[in-house]
């Protein structure tokens, strides 16, 4: 889930097979909220993304770590 900074939904998101996930959003400050999945042990921490104005978007990368060893 994709949350503006006034925590409002502005996207929800499934990702592929490989975990990737695409999503557009305009200028501002959001937050990642990744959803507990069934069958997993866990949830991932929440992640903050500030989108810059007038700058091209660029792909991010973030990756999540279960901590499961």
């Amino acid at each position: 889930m994709v949350r503006s900074a006034s925590g409002e939904s502005v996207a929800r998101v499934r990702s592929a097979a490989d975990g990737s996930f695409s999503v557009t959003v305009v200028a501002g400050r959001y937050e990642l909220v990744p959803q507990p999945v069934e069958g997993l042990l866990g949830t991932a921490a929440s992640v903050e993304v500030i989108v810059a104005k007038d700058i091209p978007g660029e792909p991010i990368q973030i990756s999540y770590d279960s901590g499961i060893r």
